[in-house]
């Protein structure tokens, strides 16, 4: 269902640490551990 929700052009935002979810993904964000300047940033993007 959610491969099918992307190729229909939805965004979908998933809170997840299961390997094929990551694997998946076009972006991966790194939240934490803190917020602000110490908080998230962008890991890998694999959209073109």
């Amino acid at each position: 269902m959610l491969l099918k929700l992307r190729d229909e052009g939805h965004a979908l935002y998933i809170i997840e640490h299961h390997p094929w979810l990551i694997k998946v993904a076009d972006y991966l964000i790194e939240l934490g551990p803190e917020g602000g300047e110490k908080g998230g940033y962008l890991l890998k993007s694999q959209r073109t």
